[in-house]
């Protein structure tokens, strides 16, 4: 007669795709308007209860500042410039062929969000919209 045992079954590991169903709450993150000027910049001290036991805090700024970063590269006053002239001298058709610096820039913005989620927040249950959808305003944090 042979003896089963039953075979243990390995740990879950966190999942890296989009929590399904729909978020218990969003928690949005201002822009940050301390230094005065029109530079488009988060809020990295808004670290919300909600987040506690999800990520740390010193994530939480990571992604805050990476996107800060993103945002200052993308709107560079001397690219706009340039991205201009290339317009001027091209009869506007340069921005069709190879885009522009800041549509080039938020595409590196979306990459990175999505990194973070797959890395970072989607393991936690959480998910980062991507900021182009509210126009800049503020970001929002999806908690499941």
């Amino acid at each position: 007669m042979v003896s089963s045992s039953p075979i243990p079954l390995p740990p879950q590991q966190p999942s890296s795709e989009r929590p399904n169903g729909r978020p218990r709450c969003i928690v949005r993150v201002d822009r940050d308007h301390r230094l005065a000027d029109e530079a488009t910049r988060f809020d990295g001290e808004q670290f919300a209860e909600t987040f506690i036991g999800r990520i740390t805090q010193a994530e939480f700024k990571g992604t805050i500042q990476g996107i800060n970063e993103c945002m200052q590269v993308a709107e560079e006053p001397f690219w706009n410039c340039v991205d201009t002239l290339m317009d001027v001298l091209t009869a506007y058709t340069a921005k069709y062929c190879c885009g522009t610096h800041y549509q080039r820039s938020m595409r590196k913005l979306e990459a990175f969000i999505d990194h973070e989620n797959e890395q970072l927040y989607h393991p936690a249950k959480m998910h980062l919209r991507d900021p182009q959808r509210t126009g800049m305003i503020y970001l929002e944090f999806e908690v499941y």
